[in-house]
């Protein structure tokens, strides 16, 4: 449990890093690292409960981190992406592609391909959760807009 925790105020650490590198303004910079570490939270225990599954266990913190920025970015007024990118840097595959690298530098082709599929489900997990999540969103607040359009439009017939 001592690594978990560990490896959470890491992503912590990270997540702030990050954005103050991309300059993200002061007063969504802890909003930003707090869904940067939930997603890194999600990530360890998707991590353990489906250990084999390595697309699974990055769509999952993808998606719900980029449903929440999305959600973050409504509440804030600001763009999705300021979010976005800090709740799934931790997500991204650099350790795993580095070992890709390594092997097919060093000519290992069987070490090369099975980090190589790795570092693929990996980033391809991350690339569905991140398109799912915005999907869904997107055609849920279409979809509030168009009951308020339908109610208010109904209103002014009748009121």
């Amino acid at each position: 449990m001592t690594g978990e925790f560990v490896r959470i105020i890491a992503a912590f650490i990270g997540v702030i890093g990050f954005s103050i590198f991309f300059n993200l303004k002061k007063e969504r910079l802890l909003y930003a690292a707090v869904l940067g570490t939930f997603s890194g939270t999600i990530y360890i225990f998707c991590e353990k409960w489906f250990p084999e599954n390595v697309f699974l266990y990055n769509m999952i913190p993808a998606l719900i981190g980029t449903f929440l920025s999305e959600l973050s970015a409504r509440w804030k007024k600001a763009p999705a992406v300021i979010f976005i990118l800090p709740s799934i840097i931790i997500l991204i595959p650099g350790g795993s592609f580095y070992y890709t690298m390594s092997y097919l530098v060093n000519g290992n082709q069987e070490l090369f391909q099975e980090w190589g599929s790795r570092t693929l489900l990996a980033a391809l997990g991350i690339a569905v959760g991140i398109i799912v999540a915005s999907f869904v969103f997107y055609e849920i607040i279409h979809m509030i807009q168009a009951t308020k359009e339908r109610s208010r439009k109904k209103f002014e017939t009748y009121g």
